[in-house]
């Protein structure tokens, strides 16, 4: 019963600190596309807490196919960053999702790719 209740604690805790933090959108369907196109897009990520800065302390992509770079590190109560996206498509056909994990100090989200490559 203990673990439970330190378990749920921890779960509220992490939520709290990520409900001040909001994203433009976490997927981007590219719809249809072409074998080895270049696709490009842009998250938009939110700091909507007052009484501490959000950094982006990493950002993982889920493989090599990917390049992602925040347009800064830093964002204060009310600003926000752009993470601009590179998706290289290869050349697997049918569903391709993809994903990236940005870690920041007040916890980690998931973005993720769609595309179906024909």
């Amino acid at each position: 019963m203990k673990i439970i209740l330190l378990l749920s604690c921890i779960l509220f805790f992490k939520n709290q600190s990520t409900l001040s933090v909001y994203w433009n959108k976490t997927t981007h369907n590219f719809g249809n596309v072409k074998k080895n196109d270049l696709l490009k897009t842009e998250f938009t990520c939110y700091n909507k807490d007052s009484s501490q800065v959000l950094i982006i302390e990493n950002i993982v992509p889920s493989c090599g196919c990917i390049v992602s770079k925040p347009s800064k590190h830093q964002i204060p109560f009310n600003d926000s960053a752009i993470i601009s996206v590179d998706f290289k498509v290869g050349k697997k056909v049918n569903k391709q999702q993809k994903n990236i994990v940005v870690f920041t100090n007040k916890g980690y989200f998931e973005l993720s790719l769609i595309a179906h490559v024909n």
